[in-house]
């Protein structure tokens, strides 16, 4: 390159060629969309179809919390996050007796 273009032609040019790029990008999107509204009413799609899962979500699919130790009714743990109080202090042996064999959901 030659020393006579100045730092302010160069960037000129790269402003002209990333607005150029743009163009080209969003030309290239809205073939490639209308493409896919052809298909999508051609073959009668859902948005399910193409993403999985239902279109409509309702509260309360959230997974279950899922109790992992228990000392009583009331006392009852996830095993994870902090632990609370009833088995704070107990070492992972002492906390181990109150481990459940198999998760269950929580209330």
């Amino acid at each position: 390159m030659s020393e006579s273009v100045s730092l302010k032609d160069i960037q000129n040019q790269i402003k002209a060629l990333q607005e150029k790029e743009a163009a080209m990008i969003a030309k290239a999107k809205a073939e490639v969309i209308k493409s896919i509204r052809e298909k999508v009413a051609e073959y009668h799609l859902q948005p399910e179809n193409i993403f999985g899962g239902s279109k409509k979500t309702s509260a309360g699919t959230k997974k279950p919390k899922m109790i992992r130790y228990m000392r009583g009714k009331d006392e009852v743990w996830a095993g994870r996050g902090k632990k609370p109080e009833w088995c704070a202090n107990m070492s992972k042996e002492e906390l181990e007796q109150y481990k459940l064999d198999e998760p269950v959901p929580a209330e």
